[in-house]
């Protein structure tokens, strides 16, 4: 199985189901492995892609959180408070990527090799995009987020499932089970659209 070769064994003090906190630590160690750029909001809206594809794709939530209405788009508030609370106030800029380097609760116990693919897949595309173009594309006109504002949600509440993965599965994936398309090809139309859509209206 692919593992991250820096992936600590520190133990979350959370539930026994992964949150946002643990997604986060996934995230934050891709990077660190591609070395690709990250910061709080772009950490925030990469965890967000990875909750909605695999909604989309696996018909079930990746983590026990869900995403809330912030004012920079869809974001997780125990990742925001983990981090807040966890960081020295020496090391405001990096220490929230050291904390989340740090973390890992039984992540590889939770997923199976092709949903870590899955995942890596997404942040190996979405990853080249910065932090105010995947803000700009996750409050665009349609979003789940401006849906969930739309119909009478408010700042910081929960958004709604139902509105992700319809977003995500009908502007993004083409399911195998409705195609008869193998996974590569799955992902490689994922691209194309979420490549399409990003381009159309926002620059990298």
């Amino acid at each position: 199985m692919f593992r991250f070769p820096f992936f600590k064994t520190k133990k979350f003090t959370g539930t026994s189901e992964e949150t946002s906190v643990e997604i986060a630590s996934f995230v934050v160690n891709y990077c660190a492995y591609a070395n690709k750029f990250v910061n709080m909001t772009k950490l925030q809206k990469l965890v967000y892609c990875l909750y909605g594809a695999y909604l989309a794709y696996y018909d079930k939530p990746i983590c026990s959180d869900k995403p809330r209405i912030w004012n920079h788009g869809p974001s997780f508030s125990l990742v925001y408070d983990e981090s807040k609370h966890s960081c020295s106030p020496w090391d405001p800029i990096d220490g929230f990527l050291k904390y989340f380097l740090n973390i890992k609760d039984d992540f590889y116990k939770h997923f199976n090799d092709t949903e870590v693919e899955f995942m890596c897949d997404i942040l190996k595309f979405m990853c080249e995009y910065n932090a105010k173009t995947l803000v700009n594309w996750s409050k665009s006109e349609g979003s789940p987020w401006k849906r969930d504002l739309d119909t009478g949600n408010r700042m910081h509440e929960e958004m709604t499932d139902s509105y992700i993965k319809e977003f995500f599965k009908t502007r993004f994936l083409k399911t195998k089970r409705n195609t008869g398309d193998t996974e590569e090809t799955v992902w490689t139309v994922l691209k194309q659209k979420i490549l399409k859509i990003l381009l159309e209206d926002f620059s990298v």
